[in-house]
């Protein structure tokens, strides 16, 4: 086999394996952020249901640390992987970013609340609220990429330094 045909054929396997990583890449993206709105979802459940034995107040402040630690944890997932997202995915790897910053930046707030309505976990309930409803609405095969778009400047416009 001549040296030319191998050079060809590595680099047709070569994209080959490009494409592959990019769609395996996207499928674990799409579960992952999936995964994340799942859970920090049924956190807030807690609240409407009021199924525990914790104070409205502890439960706010669990909920805070369950969003916490799920968007951190995505973070360290997609932040390496940053140059092979989509654009809707780089959008919610920047939301998720945003929103991890605020709630670093709230954090003592969310630590001293003492009722549902301290004004931290008011502003802790319009963050979470509008960081899942931005977060579906980009993610969402069913939306168009100028509601995309402008649902990511609302949300990076409001909540960003």
């Amino acid at each position: 086999m001549s040296n030319n045909f191998k050079r060809q054929i590595d680099r047709k396997g070569k994209r080959e394996l490009k494409k592959v990583d990019k769609d395996i890449t996207e499928q674990l993206v799409e579960g992952l952020v999936a995964g994340v709105l799942e859970q920090t979802k049924n956190s807030l459940d807690v609240l409407n249901n009021n199924s525990t034995t914790l104070t409205r107040s502890e439960v706010v402040k669990s909920v805070a640390n369950i969003f916490a630690n799920e968007t951190v944890t995505a973070l360290d997932f997609m932040q390496p992987l940053e140059k092979q997202l989509t654009a809707k995915h780089k959008k919610c790897l920047k939301v998720f970013s945003v929103f991890k910053n605020n709630m670093q930046k709230m954090e003592k707030d969310i630590l001293s609340i003492t009722s549902e309505n301290d004004p931290a976990s008011i502003m802790f309930a319009r963050l979470a609220v509008d960081f899942l409803t931005s977060t579906h609405v980009i993610m969402s095969v069913n939306t168009n990429s100028e509601t995309r778009n402008q649902t990511f400047k609302t949300f990076v416009g409001r909540w960003e330094d």
